[in-house]
């Protein structure tokens, strides 16, 4: 299986895009299983209820708006998929979702190991995949870790479950070593 271009894609990180697919995962906890709603009750919030009168010029009615365009983006750039099921929808993250949220997480993680433990991370991703390569070694550089020799790079942050489910999200697992040392 080669790794998939697309999936190392993601929202900008900071972008209101991002920050909503957090929100709706932090609420909904759609990395362990998808989640249905009343078509009424979603009503672009994802379950969140909207006020029975609201002001065209609100920042109530701005806020909304903006969710609505987020999530339209999501369902544009696949992040989520919205499955119609008569009055019911269901929503689901994709695998570019999950892939956004990991890398949004291996960045934004400010959880140290203890004192001498270290996260290694060590690839060899083949030539004919040098993009996947490429933006592999940016979300190493963004999240802060520092390059020790060719392909072999560490951090003190905690992020080895969190990169580990990234690789396998991405499919370049049988070219990549994620291991937590003591040194």
């Amino acid at each position: 299986m080669k790794g998939d271009k697309s999936k190392l894609r993601s929202p900008r990180r900071g972008s209101y895009t991002m920050q909503e697919l957090s929100r709706i995962n932090r609420e909904l906890d759609l990395m362990e299983q998808p989640t249905i709603y009343e078509k009424r009750a979603l009503a672009g919030d994802f379950g969140v209820r909207k006020s029975a009168q609201v002001s065209h010029r609100s920042s109530e009615w701005i806020e909304r708006r903006m969710r609505l365009q987020a999530q339209k983006r999501m369902v544009e750039q696949e992040l989520i998929k919205l499955t119609e099921l008569g009055e019911k929808v269901k929503v689901e993250l994709t695998s570019n979702g999950k892939v956004a949220l990991l890398k949004n997480d291996i960045i934004g993680c400010k959880e140290e190991l203890p004192e001498g433990e270290y996260c290694l991370v060590s690839y060899d991703i083949p030539e004919e995949l040098k993009t996947i390569r490429d933006r592999f070694r940016i979300l190493l550089k963004q999240a802060g870790f520092e390059m020790i020799h060719f392909s072999l790079w560490r951090s003190s942050k905690n992020v080895v479950d969190k990169i580990q489910d990234f690789i396998k999200e991405t499919g370049i697992h049988q070219w990549t070593c994620v291991t937590k040392v003591q040194l």
